[in-house]
């Protein structure tokens, strides 16, 4: 059982006016690359994390084809939230619809973790770092969800931990404001993986230890559309 992680899938099954071309020539083709290779690499006992921007969908029902095409990917699958995923609702009513639609290799974080070995799955969706009043407000909640997310874990007496998250959690670092990486020290989080950026070159380097922990960036473009094993 291999633990793999990607972001930012951006599919469209359910809705046509979402052409990702228009973003560069990786993007050509790019749900039939995700088919392709996803089914290549995953086998059906490894665990995959969907690190948000799943789908281009605004409605839950309009997501319908996109949740199917991962349920027909080998292997299991965390879902955590993005900017772009407007489809997202409370867990309660995610994993209804989940029941409903026989989703049954889907499951979704939120508030929550999951359990990989010895591990614990957390996260949030994370937010870009800013002064505007808003975003500080949509960022120090996201901290708020990634703690109560490794504090659980922590309570079931999970010294191990992961963190999957949309947003980059470095450049908050970077402009001095440390809290997020703070908090995945204290929680013994050992890898983050993360998504949003894009049009980055898959050639350059994009994997850091910063305060022994991992960070690596998974957008499925900077991947090529495979997924990246993590343990």
């Amino acid at each position: 059982m291999a633990l793999y992680a990607m972001g930012d899938m951006h599919l469209s099954f359910g809705i046509k006016d979402k052409p990702m071309d228009i973003f560069g020539d990786a993007w050509q083709g790019y749900m039939e690359k995700l088919s392709d290779r996803c089914r290549a690499v995953l086998k059906e006992d490894d665990l995959l994390l969907l690190v948000g921007d799943l789908s281009w969908a605004t409605y839950m029902e309009q997501a319908t084809a996109d949740f199917e095409f991962v349920e027909s990917l080998p292997g299991k699958k965390i879902i955590s939230k993005g900017n772009h995923d407007y489809w997202w609702d409370t867990l309660t009513k995610l994993n209804k619809y989940k029941k409903e639609k026989n989703l049954s290799s889907i499951d979704f974080l939120h508030n929550n973790f999951f359990v990989y070995e010895d591990y614990a799955i957390c996260g949030n969706r994370g937010w870009i770092f800013s002064s505007s009043q808003e975003d500080i407000k949509i960022y120090e909640r996201e901290l708020s969800r990634l703690e109560f997310s490794l504090l659980e874990a922590e309570k079931a007496g999970f010294n191990k931990k992961i963190v999957m998250t949309h947003f980059p959690p470095l450049p908050a670092l970077e402009a001095g404001d440390g809290r997020m990486v703070d908090l995945m020290k204290k929680y013994g989080v050992e890898q983050c993986v993360y998504g949003h950026l894009h049009n980055i070159n898959p050639k350059e380097n994009h994997s850091y230890l910063i305060n022994g922990i991992r960070f690596r960036l998974v957008a499925s473009d900077y991947l090529e559309f495979a997924p990246l094993r993590i343990l």
